[in-house]
């Protein structure tokens, strides 16, 4: 049985090198894709902090431009508690924009639009609550109105602007996402029907090597002592299997032949 055993032993480590290989590189793939998706997920959970930021740092832009409005039109202190609410916290959100934003268009459109909104406020909100405090005429007057709403316009355009660009790439994003989850699932089912194909296989072909040609030698056996001299075994196997079936069948021949000797004595 060595040479068939040697053969056997050939084909299994064939079989087990090629099943490691098919594993090893749906795994390989796997991990690409699953780094993919994770990196994926990564910059689309920064686009939407960046979009809360931003549309943070507008809502302070609307309070600043609302509450001095209001104090403008009524006089009253009480319309100013956004006013210096926004303005103690423009800063501080403008930074925290400034330091999510990667992407140097948006970087520049982001410090622009902070620019403006420091200009806004010490050069236009500041001076016009203090101008109303001072009961002076000139904040009243359609240019300063027309100058305070000309630079909020500019400034809103702005973070329209962000946000279509961040909202088109956190949909190109997702996308990607969506494509990177569908690619693992695939591959990881093409990993598993190779896998189980290459068994399969493997498994039906030791069934044609060993376990048919011995079945089959056990059935030829039990008809020789049952009597039936005649019985032979199809010379197909390999190896050993071979030599076997080539024996039996010697041997079957010889007790046919003794069998006929005796009869005919």
């Amino acid at each position: 049985m060595r040479k068939l055993w040697t053969r056997l032993s050939t084909r299994i480590l064939g079989a087990s090198a090629l099943l490691a290989l098919i594993i090893g590189a749906t795994f390989g793939l796997l991990l690409v894709a699953i780094e993919d998706l994770r990196n994926t997920g990564d910059l689309a959970d920064r686009s939407r902090s960046e979009l809360t930021s931003a549309d943070g740092l507008e809502k302070l832009v609307i309070d600043l431009e609302t509450g001095a409005r209001g104090f403008v039109i009524t006089r009253q202190e009480r319309f100013l508690q956004p006013w210096f609410a926004a303005r103690r916290d423009f800063p501080g959100q403008a930074r925290a924009l400034e330091k999510l934003v990667e992407n140097p268009e948006q970087d520049r459109r982001v410090r622009r639009i902070v620019r403006e909104g420091i200009s806004y406020i010490n050069g236009y909100s500041i001076p016009l609550v203090r101008a109303v405090r001072r009961n002076l005429a000139y904040p009243s007057s359609v240019a300063a109105t027309a100058e305070g709403k000309r630079r909020v316009d500019a400034m809103r355009a702005g973070f329209d602007r962000f946000a279509a660009v961040e909202r088109a790439s956190l949909t190109a994003r997702q996308s990607r996402a969506d494509r990177d989850a569908r690619r693992a699932v695939v591959l990881g089912i093409i990993g598993l029907a190779g896998s189980f194909a290459l068994i399969a296989f493997f498994a039906a072909y030791l069934l044609r090597t060993l376990g048919r040609p011995v079945r089959r030698a056990a059935g030829m056996a039990g008809r020789l002592a049952g009597g039936d001299l005649a019985v032979r075994m199809p010379e197909t196997g390999v190896g050993e299997i071979g030599d076997l079936e080539r024996s039996f069948n010697v041997m079957a021949g010889s007790l046919e032949r003794s069998r006929d000797d005796l009869n005919r004595l």
